[in-house]
């Protein structure tokens, strides 16, 4: 039918939007807005939010968001520099002690997930919670992708120049 002619032209347009946000965006250097802003775009055509369930579901996801970044935050500075600045040898007590650390930031990240799909639950349906999941793991892969190309381009830009 027509409507569902229209629906599918402008789901085309949004991913091609979306698309072109990302090309210009990954053109110019990072930035964890400009990041922020494409993954917005791509999960909200992605989990296809209606206005309503947008605007419930954004300020549950961005708290959880910030949550997440700062378990992220503290792994990195608590464990994984820790083992980037130690000499090869680790005494067992200091193993001990960054094992239970890693597990217990570990422990919160599923903690926050599962609060997560609580908090959701009065918002999106399960089956939007699954897509949610699924959309986050592609655009992270998406991303890193993009990284790993243009890193390798220009890896391979600074060989040319090399004599």
């Amino acid at each position: 039918t027509i409507n569902h002619f229209i629906l599918n032209n402008m789901k085309t347009y949004i991913t091609l939007f979306i698309l072109f946000i990302s090309v210009a965006a990954m053109a110019q250097p990072d930035s964890k807005e400009r990041i922020e802003a494409l993954k917005t775009a791509y999960l909200t055509e992605q989990l296809e939010l209606t206005s309503k369930e947008a605007q419930k579901f954004w300020p549950i996801y961005n708290a959880y968001s910030e949550r997440l970044h700062d378990l992220y935050v503290r792994e990195h500075k608590e464990v994984k520099d820790e083992l980037r600045n130690c000499s090869d040898e680790l005494s067992e007590s200091k193993s001990a002690q960054l094992v239970e650390t890693f597990i217990s930031i570990e422990e919160n990240k599923v903690k926050e997930r599962r609060n997560l799909v609580k908090n959701l639950a009065p918002v999106i349906s399960k089956k939007k919670t699954i897509k949610l999941f699924k959309a986050e793991d592609d655009f992270r892969r998406r991303l890193l992708k993009e990284y790993r190309e243009r890193r390798h381009k220009e890896e391979e830009e600074k060989r040319k120049e090399q004599p």
